[in-house]
C-alpha cells in the first residue's frame, strides 16, 4: 500500500518508485511513461500542491519544477509570447523533454509554439476548433517523448520566476571575410579560369543577369522588361506552310496533293489570290528534325506547277 503524507480529504500519496519484476530495472520507456504521468498529475490544483510545471532534470535524474522566466527591468513575469525572443537573448531555455532521459543527453529543449487547429471542410468552423487554440505550449520537438503543456495554464497562475543572465555577443573573425573579398577582386583582374568563373557566378535563366552563385536566390531580382511571358507555355517553332494541313496534335502532320485558294489576308497582294499554292514535298523521315534552311532550300527549288 502507498504511504500517505497528509490525511486531508484529499490526500498526496507519496511518489512511489517503478519497480519491474525479476528484480531487474525498469526499462528507459516505462521509466518516461511514469514520468509523463507525473508531469500530467501537476497540471491540476491539489489542497496540498498548486500546478507547476515540470521537466526533466539530469542532476537529479528526475523530475524538477521549471522555473518562469521574468523581466529584469520591470520584474514582471514574461507573457507567453514573449519567451522564444527571451530564448535568443538570454540564457534561457525552454522546458527540457523526456527525449534527454532517453537519449542519455544532457538537455534537450522542447519547442514553444501555437496551437492550431484546422476546422473539417464541413464542419461548423466556429465549433469544431480545439479548447486550446491560438494558445501557446511547450511540446517535444521532436514528438517522440510525448511532453506537452500549456504555457498559458500557468502564466496566470504566479508561482517561481527566475531572472536569467543577457546573451553576450559572439566574437567573429572579420579577417576571413575580407581576406575573402579582396582575393576576388584581385581574381578578377588577373582573370581567372572558365571553371573558376562558373564556380564564382551564376547566369539567371529568365532575364540573362550574371550575378555571384551564393546570394543570388537572396538579393537577386529579374528584369521586369525581358520577363514577358515568363510563364506562358510557348510550343515549338514549326516551318509554316500554305497549303499544309495540321493533323491531330502530337501526330504526323499531313500535306494537301491537289491545290487550293489562298486567302487574301495571308498573302501578300491581291495578285497572289489567285494563283494556286505550290504543294512542298514532306522531308524524309529522320531523327533530327529539318532546319529553316533546308525546308526553305526545299521550297524554292523545286520547279513551279503548270497553271
Amino acid at each position: 500500500m502507498p504511504r500517505v503524507v497528509h490525511n486531508e480529504p484529499y490526500p498526496q500519496r507519496a511518489m512511489q518508485r517503478v519497480h519491474s519484476h525479476h528484480g531487474r530495472l525498469p526499462s528507459p520507456t516505462l521509466t518516461a511513461s511514469h514520468f509523463l504521468r507525473q508531469i500530467e498529475a501537476r497540471h491540476i490544483r491539489t489542497p496540498t500542491s498548486p500546478p507547476a510545471i515540470l521537466h526533466y532534470d539530469f542532476g537529479t535524474r528526475s523530475l524538477a519544477q521549471w522555473p518562469w522566466p521574468g523581466d529584469s527591468a520591470t520584474g514582471r513575469r514574461l507573457r507567453p509570447d514573449e519567451l522564444e525572443n527571451h530564448r535568443r537573448t538570454h540564457e534561457f531555455h525552454a522546458p527540457c523533454c523526456l527525449c534527454a532521459f532517453l537519449d542519455g543527453e544532457e538537455y534537450t529543449e522542447a519547442l514553444i509554439g501555437v496551437v492550431e487547429s484546422l476546422p473539417l471542410p464541413r464542419g461548423d468552423p466556429d465549433r469544431n476548433h480545439t479548447t486550446m487554440h491560438g494558445e501557446y505550449v511547450a511540446s517535444c520537438a521532436k514528438n517522440r517523448c510525448g511532453y506537452f503543456v500549456c504555457l498559458e495554464r500557468f502564466y496566470t497562475l504566479g508561482g517561481h520566476m527566475t531572472l536569467y543572465r543577457q546573451r553576450g555577443l559572439e566574437v567573429e573573425d572579420l579577417s576571413t571575410a575580407l581576406n575573402r573579398h579582396g582575393s576576388l577582386w584581385s581574381d578578377l583582374m588577373v582573370g581567372v579560369t572558365e571553371a573558376r568563373f562558373w564556380t564564382l557566378f551564376v547566369q539567371c535563366q529568365l532575364c540573362g543577369t550574371v550575378v555571384l552563385r551564393e546570394p543570388l536566390s537572396v538579393f537577386h531580382e529579374c528584369r521586369s522588361g525581358q520577363l514577358t511571358g515568363r510563364f506562358t507555355h510557348r510550343p515549338s517553332w514549326v516551318p509554316q506552310s500554305r497549303n499544309r494541313r495540321n493533323g491531330p496534335q502530337g501526330g504526323p502532320h499531313e500535306f494537301d496533293t491537289d491545290t487550293e485558294i489562298v486567302d487574301s489576308e495571308t498573302s501578300g497582294s491581291d495578285s497572289e489570290s489567285d494563283l494556286e499554292a505550290v504543294p512542298v514535298q514532306a522531308a524524309a523521315s529522320s531523327d533530327d528534325p529539318p532546319t529553316i534552311l533546308e525546308v526553305l532550300e526545299e521550297a524554292f527549288n523545286r520547279a513551279p506547277a503548270n497553271i
